[in-house]
């Protein structure tokens, strides 16, 4: 429940695209399941676009996660699998 007042949209992030992009590029370089040199990031009005070539479906499944813990609304994978 919100104050008498304040917007509020589920899934709205008020940090910025560039913001969002940075924070994903930290949770993929931390991540002991994707290595981030081989995964790219985009984002757009909170839209993260993830693009590269991973080793495995686990791999590019935890990707995506990263990109959600790192702020983005919305996840589009595109990552191949060798």
């Amino acid at each position: 429940i919100t104050p008498a007042g304040e917007w509020y949209s589920a899934g709205a992030t008020i940090e910025s695209d560039q913001e969002v992009a940075a924070n994903i590029g930290e949770e993929l370089f931390w991540s002991p399941f994707v290595d981030s040199d081989d995964v790219s990031v985009t984002v757009s009005a909170g839209t993260a676009t993830l693009r590269g070539q991973v080793d495995s479906w686990a791999e590019r499944r935890a990707a995506t996660e990263n990109a959600y813990e790192g702020g983005a609304t919305v996840v589009i994978n595109n990552i191949d699998v060798n």
